[in-house]
């Protein structure tokens, strides 16, 4: 199922309750790392095949503490919560991005906050750099809508 321009990259509790970033004046993430399979093994004749569910990845090269705090509301203050997103799904497959789109159930991880992950911008205690949020077991909700 093709999503519009208006529906991509939203996050609800709810399939029909989702709210698109931008309506909540956050710009989609800089990077989307998406993953059909959670590993990849090698047969014998070098192929190689995917076990276990898809997983997601929405990196902000860099966003603000408030806009953060937005995106982590749907966590509730938990470490993970279950979630539906619209999210793309390239992988290679998909040429065209409005068919590159897609609903998924997934568990959403709250990011970790310091190391390498969430390291505060130079000068300003209001924005962090290389914000990562996981999305693990995603389950593709096809045809729903």
């Amino acid at each position: 199922m093709a999503y519009n321009q208006a529906s991509q990259y939203s996050i609800g509790i709810t399939p029909t309750d989702l709210l698109a970033l931008r309506d909540m004046h956050i710009a989609p993430p800089d990077q989307v790392v998406y993953r059909p399979a959670s590993i990849y093994y090698v047969r014998g004749d070098m192929s190689r095949v995917g076990d276990g569910f898809a997983m997601c990845e929405w990196i902000w090269d860099a966003i603000s503490l408030s806009r953060l705090s937005t995106i982590l509301e749907f966590l509730d203050g938990d470490t993970y919560k279950d979630v539906y997103i619209v999210t793309d799904k390239r992988d290679g497959t998909f040429s065209n991005p409005d068919d590159s789109f897609a609903l998924f159930y997934a568990k959403m991880w709250k990011p970790i906050l310091s190391g390498e992950e969430g390291v505060s911008i130079a000068r300003s205690p209001y924005a962090l750099q290389t914000v990562k949020i996981q999305f693990v077991d995603l389950v593709e909700q096809s045809g729903y809508l």
